[in-house]
């Protein structure tokens, strides 16, 4: 058997492997994009367009094969990422010469953090990892350029961010290569022109059928997460001190360590401490850019005769522009790790008596990372919804309330996601947050103790998570601190701890019952509607 061959028999092997070891589909958007599958057109997302419909494809194979569990969708997700895993291997042992270095790559790459996180959640990432991979494999081929560009269109109709790496491919095809700089720029010209009729055709006719009746309507919805998520990162520098805790996080199993990091520093020395040490790298970067050796060494690189190095650093480049001002903590960054393995590969091209340590070292990383998945995965599937989703069927009926503090998940309860689903279901399940103090914030009291008396004249039993009277949860609502890799913008507004003391006096008005309902160590009282003052 060929060493290529070999590989990619170890690539199906791993993925056999990642599909029995990998977690429960525990992740929310993962989930969520099941249940919205059912209907796709009503459900369609524009930030991944073609995600929802390919759910309903997912559906309708599930039905075939008489399977519609979680673990299905997530055997699609695993297949592609074999594929994902096969493309790779066959890029980097090409550019490399080595099926040696290829494989540990691979290996490298299947092991990072945030891959192996969204490999098995149903996620549209896999398939944008395929994308991206396929594009540079086909850099250097006869008519592969024009069928990257079009695995690059692919890629942002399931991303809208991926735009960036069309524009970036454009660019570094225009900046390298041996045709006279007319024919490059008019080749880029035309490039970007497929890529706007092919994404601005499928999302017209998305808006069209769901009946979008203007410009600045289809513009909204087209934008649609800056409105509902979070505006683009507005202070540039900090963003770009916690990129650098991004790209750690994409590489190590950092992230668990946060704890302990804030045990010994509070947010402001945290902060301060990356923006300078951000400082020195910035400056150091570019005392090296004018560097004259540095230079030449540029130079010196083969642009022209290998395209794949420029477009890998376009795809990086471009990529790090929406990681750094969208979410610069959170695994967005998963997506450069294709185009930098590749230029690592190329690195290796030439024999080197640092080749074997570097492997060595990465193969050390990929078992230190592989451990780290295992143990995030085993705190992560105790998120999985269906359990605590029988516990709550089994206890409540469809005529009670279930009342939780806010839309999170918190202790390994996803009390967003189990209302979610309560919900499509036909329970009535509502937010102290969210439904009141959000939209009173002055009469907050009022309006839930008129539900309550509401719910008194319906017969409805109230359950009331615990996790409402619990001080710590209020110190940060917003999950606003300085590394945090999501900011819940809509409860920025509220003061915590004032807010837990009127809650508290609140509940104290009420008598409480146990209901035996347990959501791990959220123990579950009932209310009595007719006990407040």
């Amino acid at each position: 058997m060929t060493p290529t061959r070999r590989g990619i028999l170890l690539c199906g092997l791993f993925g056999l492997c990642y599909f029995w070891i990998s977690p429960p589909l525990f992740n929310y958007d993962g989930y969520s994009y099941r249940l919205q599958g059912l209907a796709p057109l009503q459900n369609i997302n524009q930030t991944h367009l073609i995600w929802v419909p390919f759910q309903w494809i997912v559906w309708q194979l599930s039905y075939l094969f008489h399977s519609s569990s979680t673990r299905f969708f997530q055997s699609i997700s695993t297949i592609i990422l074999v594929f994902v895993y096969i493309r790779s291997f066959q890029l980097w042992e090409r550019i490399s010469g080595s099926a040696s270095v290829a494989a540990a790559l691979t290996l490298f790459v299947a092991c990072a953090p945030p891959i192996w996180y969204l490999g098995s959640q149903n996620e549209p990432y896999p398939l944008l990892f395929l994308c991206v991979i396929s594009s540079l494999s086909l850099i250097g081929e006869g008519r592969g350029e024009a069928k990257a560009v079009f695995w690059l269109s692919l890629a942002t109709l399931l991303h809208q961010a991926a735009l960036l790496l069309c524009i970036g491919f454009a660019i570094a095809r225009l900046l390298t290569g041996k045709e006279p700089l007319r024919s490059r720029c008019r080749r880029a010209f035309l490039w970007l022109a497929a890529v706007g009729f092919f994404v601005g055709s499928s999302y017209s006719l998305v808006a069209f059928l769901k009946g979008i009746p203007s410009l600045p309507a289809f513009w909204n919805w087209l934008l649609g997460y800056l409105h509902t998520q979070h505006h683009v990162q507005g202070c540039w520098y900090e963003s770009l001190a916690k990129s650098m805790v991004g790209l750690a996080y994409a590489v190590l199993p950092l992230q668990a360590q946060e704890d302990r990091l804030y045990a010994h520093f509070n947010d402001a020395q945290i902060r301060a401490g990356l923006i300078t040490l951000c400082g020195v790298l910035v400056l150091s970067a570019l005392a090296l850019s004018i560097w004259p050796r540095f230079r030449r060494w540029i130079r010196a690189l083969p642009w022209r005769d290998e395209s794949v190095l420029g477009v890998s650093i376009a795809l990086m480049v471009s990529w790090a522009f929406f990681a750094i001002f969208w979410e610069p903590t959170n695994y967005y960054w998963a997506v450069i790790l294709f185009p930098a393995l590749t230029l690592a590969a190329r690195a290796f091209r030439a024999p080197s008596s640092w080749h074997a340590p570097i492997l060595g070292l990465l193969i050390s990383i990929s078992v230190w990372n592989l451990s780290g998945d295992l143990q995030q995965d085993a705190l992560n599937a105790q998120r999985f919804p269906d359990p605590q989703l029988q516990s709550i069927r089994a206890r409540i009926s469809k005529n009670d309330l279930l009342l939780f503090l806010k839309q999170s998940w918190h202790d390994g309860v996803d009390y967003d996601l189990l209302g979610r689903c309560l919900t499509l279901e036909g329970y009535h399940v509502e937010y102290v947050l969210d439904h009141y103090v959000i939209r009173q914030p002055a009469h907050w009291q009022d309006k839930l103790n008129a539900r309550f008396t509401r719910s008194g004249r319906m017969h409805q039993s109230i359950f009331v998570s615990q996790w409402i009277l619990r001080r710590d949860l209020y110190k940060d609502l917003a999950n606003a601190y300085f590394l945090s890799s999501y900011v819940m913008e809509k409860y920025r507004p509220i003061a915590g701890p004032p807010l837990f003391v009127e809650v508290n006096a609140f509940f104290k008005t009420y008598k409480r019952t146990d209901s035996g309902l347990n959501l791990r160590d959220d123990t579950f009282v009932i209310v009595n509607p007719g006990s407040g003052k």
